[in-house]
């Protein structure tokens, strides 16, 4: 993970404690014109990660389903201290698509993802 960017490429940060979902991300990255900043693994490690950046995300990939704090739970936090966050949640429950976009999330993708798709979404944020 490279932690010295801001330069034309997009700044990612990770939410998700797949591992094998995580290693689609780096792979497919790499190939883009993503950086990925940093990665958590629940909820309560992504609001500490994020508090700790040197450099903001462009974009947060976030996951529903995880330990010890959800994704919902972890937007809540994040977006008190940083209200600007762009954050896409990226998960395989399609019930809480309305909900997430409702309270402010600036996209949904269900799993398993289209890389183009994903892109094409986060280009637009941007």
């Amino acid at each position: 993970m490279k932690e010295n960017c801001r330069s034309t490429s997009i700044n990612l940060f990770i939410v998700e404690d797949n591992y094998t979902t995580i290693a689609l991300y780096k792979k497919l990255f790499r190939y883009h014109e993503f950086n990925i900043l940093d990665i958590a693994c629940d909820g309560l490690e992504a609001i500490e990660k994020y508090k700790q950046l040197k450099f903001k995300p462009d974009v947060v990939l976030m996951d529903f389903k995880m330990p010890n704090m959800n994704g919902v739970e972890a937007y809540k936090k994040i977006m008190q201290f940083d209200p600007e966050a762009k954050i896409i949640f990226v998960s395989s429950d399609p019930k809480i698509r309305d909900y997430v976009l409702s309270i402010g999330a600036k996209d949904f993708l269900e799993k398993p993802i289209d890389i183009n798709e994903l892109r094409q979404k986060i280009i637009k944020i941007l």
